[in-house]
């Protein structure tokens, strides 16, 4: 009697255990998969992040319809940056640890990257960055699919430096990303033998007036670099028309504006322009063309994505894929297989080095008279994103990005 009750309790026990773990393997495989979105939706960077929202939206539908991860869908999170660093970092923080995002997506300016980075770095979450920035950081905790400064600022200035002019005008956002480029492109064009006639900086929702066009004039450049972020583009053109400067007679090459943004402009302001790009829209290339016509199926037919916006397409895409076989979501085990992939991007074929960086084109395109884009130099094949020019060593340019956060009383831009 006694033994029949033991294996009648065993036996119940096991039938127990089993349950759990059949529901728990369902609980699992049912569960969603939370991917927070964290892009200004408001603010001047406005204008440039809702396509980087959109394309990963559209990534994580596409990852949906196939199955997802495992049979478990994403489940998007969206949260607003508002264009200030310090709502990224609240935003990051509450997407972490309220909403328990397994990854997150997004930011452009690099004010706000900064901010993340340290939430990411805290608790041991992964930040996919798909905008072209300045380089000079390493984390554990990002995977940077945007180009580093020698994949299209330095190919850039150069280009300009043989076919234009040595004298430089430099103006940009006051923030990390425009001081940080100044500064590269300083030392590339003294190394070049060139000269920098003058710089300028906008606060991050100024605009453009006579007084900084004035500025420029008074310099007499050959070449204006502009580094300028978001709508405060559109007042910089506008003015330059007024003054009556246009691209033909002093230039200008942009650095973080992309075809998507050429809507929003008065055609005549930017005619002769030359932009800085690491992937051609109107590329033929099979995946691209399906790309371009899946977006303007979903978001309209003169719907434009951009360089950022294809960038992270392809790095949601390239995580899920990471996900996938590492049946985690942490970055111990995420980025070790996301650096040994290669995806075929609108771009092209994209992989990453072993920086957590991913290998670029660089491209420089000039506006003509119709408002097409007319590439006028490519790069022999992809080049291998650098972290640290080497103008400087690392402690250098860590003592450099230093003296800026104290200088705007611990911010990553000027109040």
């Amino acid at each position: 009697m006694k033994k029949a009750l033991l294996i009648l309790i065993g036996c119940s026990i096991a039938v127990i255990c089993t349950a759990v773990i059949i529901w728990q393997h369902s609980f699992w495989f049912k569960r969603t998969i939370k991917i927070g979105l964290l892009h200004s939706q408001t603010g001047p960077m406005a204008i440039n992040e809702q396509r980087l929202l959109n394309a990963e939206l559209m990534a994580i539908d596409e990852i949906n319809a196939q199955g997802g991860i495992h049979g478990r869908k994403l489940q998007p999170i969206i949260a607003n940056g508002a264009s200030d660093e310090l709502t990224f970092e609240k935003e990051a923080l509450r997407l972490i640890t309220q909403e328990k995002v397994e990854v997150l997506v997004g930011c452009w300016l690099s004010a706000g990257r900064k901010r993340v980075k340290d939430v990411v770095e805290k608790y041991n979450n992964l930040l996919l960055y798909p905008v072209n920035y300045e380089g000079l950081e390493e984390s554990h905790n990002i995977m940077y699919s945007g180009a580093t400064p020698n994949q299209y600022i330095i190919p850039g200035v150069t280009w300009c430096f043989n076919n234009v002019g040595k004298r430089f005008f430099l103006i940009g956002t006051d923030s990390l990303i425009s001081h940080a480029l100044h500064k590269i492109i300083e030392m590339h064009v003294l190394a070049l033998d060139g000269e920098i006639v003058g710089q300028q900086y906008i606060k991050v929702n100024e605009k453009i007036t006579g007084n900084h066009i004035q500025k420029i004039l008074e310099s007499n450049p050959e070449m204006i670099i502009n580094t300028i972020n978001g709508d405060t583009n559109i007042s910089f053109f506008r003015e330059l028309l007024q003054a009556g400067i246009s691209s033909e007679q002093v230039p200008t090459m942009s650095v973080r504006m992309s075809q998507a943004d050429f809507d929003q402009f008065e055609l005549k302001s930017i005619i002769g322009a030359y932009v800085l790009f690491n992937y051609a829209a109107e590329s033929q290339y099979p995946f691209n063309i399906r790309f371009i016509e899946n977006y303007k199926k979903r978001y309209g037919k003169d719907a434009r994505i951009g360089e950022s916006g294809q960038s992270a397409y392809s790095i949601v895409h390239m995580w899920a894929q990471a996900y996938q076989q590492a049946e985690s979501s942490k970055p111990e085990d995420i980025i070790p297989i996301m650096k040994r992939l290669t995806y075929q991007s609108p771009s092209g074929i994209i992989y990453f080095a072993e920086n957590q960086n991913c290998w670029q084109d660089s491209i420089i395109s000039k506006l003509a008279y119709n408002g097409d884009l007319m590439p006028i130099w490519k790069s022999v094949g992809n080049i291998r994103p650098e972290i640290y020019p080497a103008y400087l060593t690392k402690n250098e340019w860590n003592d450099f990005l230093t003296s800026l956060y104290e200088g705007w009383g611990k911010r990553w831009s000027a109040p």
